[in-house]
């Protein structure tokens, strides 16, 4: 909303999110998107104990985040889904991917707590005699982009702004297109604009 201008003429936002009882007083700002993939040994359900199922280290590493949540912030949420879990209830799966988002109110708690649960998931290969592989989903880095393209903006509007300008003449797209410059100069960009010196 915010790229697209729908706050262009708003000094401040008050949002809230609702609760069972009005309003959720569990903040949270930074989360993460990770992705826990096992591989093991697949193997016909006659022969189970041939195989190491990957499933199971999902499925474990559920189990410990849930026994996890205990002991963290009431603030912090964990949440997940089984993406892959097999093809076959008869047949051992090989392969298995879980995917959680972690909550907190800011990148340290989230840290933490992501922590965690990877050391979880690493318990749970190594009972479950799988090999795990831990990522940061696409959609975290896909976030990432977008703020560096934002900074990216917010540079180019300060370059583009000056004191003789009545608003910011910026490319399509920035967040302060449009914005008077008195606005600009209370935020402080138009001070640091080389040609409104």
């Amino acid at each position: 909303m915010a790229r697209d201008g729908a706050f262009r003429d708003i000094d401040a936002c008050l949002a809230w999110h609702p609760g069972a009882t009005g309003v959720n007083n569990f903040g949270g700002s930074a989360l993460d998107s990770v992705v826990y993939e096992f591989f093991g040994k697949t193997a016909h359900g006659a022969s189970a104990h041939n195989g190491r199922s990957a499933l199971d280290g999902s499925m474990l590493t559920d189990i410990s985040a849930n026994y996890l949540r205990e002991h963290v912030p009431e603030n912090v949420r964990i949440h997940s889904v089984i993406r892959n879990g097999g093809d076959a209830p008869n047949v051992v799966p090989a392969y298995s991917k879980i995917w959680y988002f972690v909550r907190g109110k800011d990148r340290a708690q989230v840290d933490e707590v992501r922590d965690r649960l990877t050391a979880c998931a690493r318990g749970a290969a190594e009972a479950t005699g799988t090999e795990m592989a831990a990522a940061k989903e696409e959609a975290d880095r896909r976030a990432k982009a977008a703020a560096a393209n934002a900074r990216g903006s917010v540079a180019r509007c300060i370059a583009v702004c000056c004191a003789a300008a009545r608003s910011c003449a910026a490319e399509e797209g920035c967040l302060y297109r449009g914005l008077p410059i008195s606005r600009l100069r209370r935020r402080g960009a138009a001070r640091r604009c080389a040609a409104s010196r």
